[in-house]
């Protein structure tokens, strides 16, 4: 870590917030001071890259991620996220039910429903974490949130999607965030944002990714969605940048099989410093978008430019009856899937 650790500085159920210090160096943030301090920034100097990750990671066309409860009568609900082509970013909408293999206590079990959600048929939890740069070149994102975010929770409200919405930021430090919560809430917490620092680059999304991970509140068997948005690539332990805790492959082990992401990349073109974000669903699935800034700086709305809200639609419920897993019991399920050319395996566990 190369003595930079992250010190907690609000912790709660309705927010968190972490910076990154080295030494003796640390900042407190408020994003409803005005006059808000600037972090120290010259802990992350480097801005070499593109790089690739530090620990290699396996890259698919397709990766599985959902989640998984008990129902109320005893049997398992499935939830099967969006597959996403990593290539070309388009969106799997033929999955059939005879593709599909469930594993659940060492035994294949039967699986009695498949339903899209876009059907309107079922509705599905699904907690939502907006993971934003707040560097000084991304005020234009913020806007966006703040203006779409009433039309994306619309979207999902259409699809049958139970959404509550949180976020965390960060630049090279991790700067504050709130559990996913009420859509009130969470325009009051983007309300207060703003954006500043980021002399250098790389930013600092792993680390972001890690604390709200593992210091948010989600509700047991939600889909879990993290939606990036940055204009630059991400700092990773172990290169010479430096000032992240965590390997892209740290990140993959953590939230893998349990999450969607979408990325959001801002770019005026070239190269970017550090590990591409792209990386991100390229080892773990989702949706990767490209702007060119120049056009998000006139004019940006998340529910308009992109298609991150109309993307859970996408997403399936596989069915488990109690009498297909009677007398089974267990903590985890795998789930397979087999377009014809390879298998695709998720193992969850069961809340």
């Amino acid at each position: 870590m190369n003595g930079r650790v992250l010190i907690p500085l609000i912790v709660g159920s309705a927010g968190l917030a972490l910076a990154c210090a080295s030494g003796e160096k640390s900042s407190s943030y408020d994003s409803n001071d005005t006059n808000a301090p600037v972090f120290d920034e010259d802990i992350c100097p480097s801005d070499a890259g593109p790089l690739d990750p530090i620990v290699a990671v396996e890259t698919a066309p397709y990766h599985l991620s959902g989640s998984a409860r008990r129902t109320d009568d005893g049997g398992l609900e499935i939830v099967l996220n969006p597959i996403v082509n990593t290539d070309d970013g388009s969106v799997r909408d033929d999955i059939d039910l005879d593709e599909i293999d469930v594993l659940y206590d060492g035994e294949s079990v039967i699986v009695d429903a498949l339903q899209r959600v876009e059907a309107g048929d079922v509705s599905i939890a699904s907690d939502i974490v907006f993971v934003l740069d707040t560097t000084g070149s991304m005020f234009w994102a913020i806007d966006g949130v703040k203006a779409g975010i009433n039309q994306f929770v619309d979207v999902l409200d259409e699809l049958g999607i139970d959404a509550q919405v949180g976020g965390i930021e960060f630049g090279d430090d991790i700067r504050t965030g709130i559990s996913p919560t009420n859509t009130g809430d969470f325009r009051d917490w983007v309300g207060g944002l703003s954006a500043y620092g980021g002399d250098d680059a790389p930013e600092n999304p792993l680390d972001a990714i890690e604390s709200a991970w593992e210091g948010f509140e989600f509700r047991p068997g939600a889909q879990r969605y993290m939606l990036v948005i940055t204009d630059v690539g991400m700092h990773e332990a172990g290169n010479e940048a430096g000032c992240s805790t965590n390997t892209l492959a740290d990140i993959v082990e953590l939230t893998g099989d349990r999450a969607l992401y979408g990325v959001l990349m801002a770019t005026l073109g070239g190269e970017s410093p550090g590990v591409p974000v792209q990386w991100l669903t390229d080892a773990m699935g989702g949706l990767y978008v490209e702007i060119n800034v120049t056009d998000a700086v006139i004019s940006f709305d998340i529910s308009v430019d992109t298609d991150f809200d109309e993307l859970l639609g996408d997403s399936y419920v596989l069915t488990i009856a109690p009498e297909s897993i009677e007398g089974l019991d267990a903590d985890e399920v795998d789930v397979t899937w087999n377009p014809g050319s390879r298998d695709y395996t998720m193992q969850l566990p069961v809340e």
